[in-house]
C-alpha cells in the first residue's frame, strides 16, 4: 500500500546489527630466504548466525594456548604461516590453523574459498 509518507510500496521494520571483521596478520621474514607469521581473524557474526569455536573441548594446539592465555576465541579464527626459499624459483609454503571461508578479494580479483579447520597445508610453488 502506498502511504504519503513514504516512497516505497512497503515498509519493513528490520532490526540492525553491528558487524566487526577484523583481519590481522604479522610476518617475520629474510628477503629470499624464510617467512613467518601468525593471522588473525575475526567477526562478530557468522554468515550462518552460528558461534563458531565456542567450545574449549574441540580446541587445538594453537586454540588451547591461546585459550590458556585469556584470548577469546569466539568467532575467531587463528593460524601460523611459513615459507622458505629452496632456490631462487621454488618456494615452500606451510599453513597449520583455521581459515574463515567466504569470498576473498586480492588486488581486484575474488575467488570464493572453502572454510578450514585445524588443518595443516603445504604448497609448492615454482617458477619456470
Amino acid at each position: 500500500l502506498i502511504d504519503s509518507n513514504t516512497d516505497s510500496i512497503g515498509a519493513f521494520n528490520v532490526d540492525a546489527v553491528d558487524y566487526y571483521y577484523r583481519y590481522f596478520a604479522l610476518n617475520i621474514s629474510k628477503a629470499s630466504k624464510f617467512s613467518f607469521g601468525f593471522i588473525f581473524d575475526y567477526t562478530s557474526k557468522t554468515k550462518t548466525g552460528d558461534n563458531f569455536n565456542d567450545f574449549s573441548e574441540e580446541d587445538n594446539w594453537l586454540e588451547s594456548f591461546l585459550r590458556r592465555n585469556d584470548f577469546n576465541l569466539l568467532n575467531s579464527w587463528y593460524g601460523v604461516q611459513g615459507s622458505y626459499y629452496l632456490n631462487t624459483s621454488t618456494l615452500i609454503n606451510f599453513f597449520y590453523g583455521s581459515i574463515q571461508g567466504g569470498l576473498k578479494c586480492d588486488t581486484g580479483v575474488c575467488v570464493y574459498v572453502p572454510g578450514i579447520d585445524d588443518a595443516l597445508t603445504f604448497t609448492l610453488t615454482t617458477n619456470f
